[in-house]
């Protein structure tokens, strides 16, 4: 059987492929990011494209996020505004054009679903290191800094798209 990826598709997301049976960490690696000549950050599509290759995944589960833009004045504390939202929205559409010209199936996993199934709802954004350490102790050398949730929330998602 064939590993499968899991994928936090922000810019401070990762990649994470788990063995079939979804007992260890195969490959792991935080999103690869270019920058443009404007200093503005891009997902590195060659980049995917060699992890996916290398991974050789049966299926990948990506995380289906939408952007979150501001509305309105006071009240929200939404920050994203409409610049930000088209760049998140043009990495997650570059994820999904990879995998797709991969020839891999891709499945949209809604964060509300795999959090509650890690139980994370309702825990600190940091816990998911912890969740992930449970599930996968061999990795605890890809966990150690708080700036590695990116790589637990992709453990998380493959595991949770593997069931």
């Amino acid at each position: 059987m064939r590993t499968i990826v899991g994928i936090d598709p922000g810019m401070t997301g990762a990649l994470v492929a788990l063995s079939a049976d979804r007992s260890t960490v195969d490959l792991a690696t935080p999103m690869p990011v270019l920058t443009d000549r404007n200093g503005k950050s891009l997902i590195d599509a060659a980049a995917v494209l060699r992890f996916l290759l290398d991974a050789a995944p049966s299926h990948v589960y990506l995380e289906q996020v939408n952007a979150m833009p501001a509305r309105g004045k006071g009240g929200e504390s939404r920050t994203m505004g409409a610049t930000s939202a088209f760049n998140f929205g043009r990495g997650f559409g570059t994820i999904e054009a990879v995998a797709a010209c991969a020839q891999i199936p891709v499945t949209l996993v809604p964060p509300q679903r795999w959090k509650r199934a890690a139980g994370l709802i309702g825990t600190d954004k940091d816990f998911a290191r912890t969740a992930a350490l449970r599930l996968f102790p061999a990795a605890g050398d890809l966990l150690k800094r708080k700036k590695d949730i990116g790589l637990a929330d992709a453990m998380l998602i493959a595991r949770y798209g593997g069931t």
